[in-house]
C-alpha cells in the first residue's frame, strides 16, 4: 500500500504527508527496558496500535539483532523481534523505514580498524554516539559493510510496508580530535595527492598530512580536511548503493549537524554530498522552536531543503528533538514549526 516516489511517501498511489516516530524496542539496553519477565511483544503491539490511532503513518526501526558471515560467504540475518515489529506495523497500516547499520560491521573480526586522532590515539570504541568509528579505508571492513548492508536490505525488502532504508545514523567523524590519521587513510590520501597532480609519487611517499591548522600551509590543511569530508560522503553513498543491490526501497541518511554550524567542518559533514546517490536527504533538528532559537531552527531546515533541492531531491526531518521525556508543549511547538 505504501511506497516512496521521488522522495514523497505514497499510499495507494497518492502522495501523503509522512508523520512518523523513531521507535526502538523497549527492551533495548540503551533505552528504558521492559523487564525480561515483561511482555515485550505485547508492549510493542500496544505502542504501534496507539501510533496508528494518533494518526502516524510511518515508523523508523533499527536492524537490531545478529548478522554473521557463514562458511560459504553468505550473510545470515537474525532479527526476530524487528521482523515481528515490521509485521505489526503493517497490521496497523503504518509504513516502515529500517536503519540498516548501527556501528561498523566487522563480520570477520579485523584488527586495527579504529580511527586514529591527530595525537595518535585510537577512537574510543564504547562511545555510543560515535556511529562511525572505524577507518573508511580498511578493505576488509569495507567489504564486510557492503555485504552486510546488501543482505539486510534484501531481508527487510521481503516485508510489505518497508519503504526505505536509513544508511547509518548521524554519520560524522568523532570529536574532539582531528580524524582520521589511520595509516590506511594516510596511504589513501597520498594516492589521492598523486592522482590529483598535487604531488609526485616520490614526494607523496613520505608525506604526512597536517595535524593542526598551523603545521603546514592553509591550502594543505584545507585539502586534507576536504579529502576527509569527501571520504565520508563516498562511504555513505557506496553503502546506499549496496542497499540498492539488496532491494529497491528508497535510501536516506540522517545528517546530524546544520551545515552552517561551528562543528560541521570538524566532523566532516556535507549535506550536499552525503546523500548524492540516495533518494532523500535526511537530517536531525535538535534546536527547539522557542524564542530566538526558532529562527535558528528554520535556518537549519532551510539549508537542508536547499541542499536537497540543488540535487533534485526532497528532504525529511528524521529526528526532531531526541529527549525521551519531552514536555508536551515543547513537542507540539517543535512539530508544528517543522510542519
Amino acid at each position: 500500500m505504501y511506497n516512496i516516489k521521488n522522495g514523497i511517501l505514497h499510499k495507494n498511489g497518492k502522495p501523503v504527508f509522512a508523520l512518523g516516530q523513531s521507535y526502538y524496542p523497549s527492551f533495548h539496553p540503551a533505552k528504558y527496558p521492559v523487564p525480561p519477565e515483561g511482555d515485550r511483544i505485547g508492549e510493542m503491539k500496544k505502542d504501534l496500535s496507539m501510533m496508528a490511532q494518533m494518526g502516524f503513518n510511518h515508523v523508523r526501526f533499527a536492524a537490531i539483532g545478529e548478522h554473521t558471515i557463514q562458511a560459504d560467504g553468505s550473510i545470515r540475518v537474525d532479527t526476530p523481534f524487528v521482523d515481528t515489529m515490521v509485521r505489526e506495523a503493517a497490521n496497523n497500516d503504518i509504513s516502515v523505514s529500517v536503519r540498516l547499520q548501527g556501528y561498523a560491521m566487522n563480520l570477520r573480526g579485523h584488527d586495527g580498524v579504529l580511527m586514529v586522532d591527530s595525537q595518535g590515539n585510537e577512537q574510543n570504541p564504547n562511545r555510543w554516539f560515535d556511529f562511525i568509528r572505524t577507518t573508511l579505508y580498511h578493505p576488509g571492513m569495507m567489504e564486510d559493510n557492503q555485504m552486510a548492508t546488501t543482505a539486510l536490505a534484501a531481508h527487510f525488502g521481503q516485508f510489505p510496508g518497508v519503504v526505505a532504508y536509513q544508511i547509518y545514523n548521524e554519520p560524522h567523524y568523532p570529536g574532539p580530535g582531528w580524524f582520521d590519521y589511520h595509516p590506511m587513510t594516510i596511504a589513501a590520501y597520498r594516492r589521492y595527492l598523486v592522482e590529483t597532480g598535487e604531488m609526485t609519487e616520490e614526494a607523496a611517499e613520505s608525506y604526512e598530512p597536517p595535524r593542526s591548522r598551523k603545521e603546514q600551509t592553509p591550502e594543505m590543511w584545507a585539502k586534507w580536511r576536504l579529502f576527509s569530508r569527501d571520504s565520508l560522503s563516498i562511504f555513505l553513498n557506496e553503502s546506499a548503493r549496496a542497499a540498492k543491490d539488496g532491494a529497491e526501497q528508497a535510501t536516506f541518511t540522517c545528517c546530524t549537524e546544520c551545515q552552517a554550524g561551528p562543528c560541521t567542518a570538524f566532523r566532516g559533514i556535507d549535506v550536499f554530498g552525503a546523500s548524492k546517490d540516495m533518494d532523500v536527504l535526511g537530517y536531525t533538528c535538535y534546536v527547539p522552536a522557542q524564542g530566538e532559537d526558532y529562527f535558528e531552527m528554520c535556518f537549519a531546515m532551510d539549508l537542508s531543503a536547499c541542499a536537497a533541492r540543488q540535487q533534485g531531491k526532497e528532504t525529511w526531518c528524521i529526528e526532531l528533538d531526541s529527549r525521551t521525556y519531552i514536555p508536551q508543549h515543547i513537542f507540539n511547538q517543535n512539530t508544528y514549526a517543522c510542519v
